[in-house]
């Protein structure tokens, strides 16, 4: 069975990436449009999601300048949603002009905000 990469990604925010491999890393949420990617910018991707923010940071210089170069080099927008426990929870791939934001019940109730999520950053 043969499913499009589109269809993949737009699914559940919380469905394994299935490129991830089966290791024992956490598995890599991507979200947004991924079409028309190559298949280094989306290990690239995978590995953004994979890097932890110290909680005294909204993000680290390292991540930063991961998301700066490959959003560039794709000329699209990245953002991610990240935890107070410095866990990102998804990497978030929009086109040249915005990001969309997905559905968030998933994630940890709060009563505001983004429920749970620290922080969205984009790029």
């Amino acid at each position: 069975m043969v499913i499009s990469r589109k269809a993949v990604r737009r699914e559940n925010l919380f469905t394994p990436h299935p490129s991830v491999s089966t290791q024992m890393e956490a598995p890599t949420n991507i979200y947004g449009t991924t079409s028309g990617l190559k298949p280094q910018q989306i290990k690239r991707l995978e590995q953004i999601g994979r890097r932890k923010i110290k909680s005294d940071q909204v993000v680290t210089p390292d991540i930063a300048r991961l998301m700066t170069a490959l959003s560039f080099e794709i000329g699209r927008q990245i953002g991610i949603l990240a935890g107070r426990e410095g866990e990102i929870y998804t990497v978030l791939v929009g086109n040249e002009r915005e990001i969309e934001i997905p559905d968030l019940t998933g994630l940890r109730f709060g009563k505001r905000g983004l429920r749970g999520c620290a922080s969205f950053i984009p790029i």
